[in-house]
């Protein structure tokens, strides 16, 4: 798996990583992670490597504010062809500035992106943050 970094910002605006080719073309699909912790980001790259998902390709952001840039194209995200439509979000439930359950509300409630499976991630215990990503 080839890794890719996408346009930084200041504060580190996420990396793409290849589990197969470039772009949506000849893959499989396309899978956006969105989380703040990079060693888990990596823990899920080698799980991607290991299970070799071929024609995968792995993107992933750093926080709940650049998935929805990256799913609005704004900001960094602009180009479709390096920023491409997921067709699975994996997204972390506890991050700063918008945390997982306010991002999947707002990926809910948009007709554009409602349809994305999203799998939601996290170490909490408390059921209640639990129960509030099946609402």
């Amino acid at each position: 798996m080839s890794e890719q970094s996408a346009p930084q910002s200041q504060s580190n605006a996420g990396s793409h990583s290849n589990a197969g080719s470039h772009g949506n073309a000849g893959s499989r699909g396309t899978v956006l992670l969105v989380d703040d912790d990079l060693g888990d980001q990596e823990l899920t790259r080698r799980a991607f490597r290991h299970e070799s998902l071929e024609g995968v390709q792995l993107l992933s952001v750093d926080d709940g504010e650049q998935a929805l840039d990256y799913l609005h194209r704004r900001g960094h995200f602009t180009n479709p062809q390096d920023s491409p439509r997921p067709d699975l979000i994996l997204l972390d439930l506890n991050m700063p500035r918008k945390n997982g359950s306010e991002v999947l509300e707002a990926i809910k409630g948009d007709k554009d992106f409602a349809g994305i499976p999203v799998v939601m991630l996290t170490t909490s215990q408390q059921e209640i943050d639990i129960a509030r990503s099946y609402q």
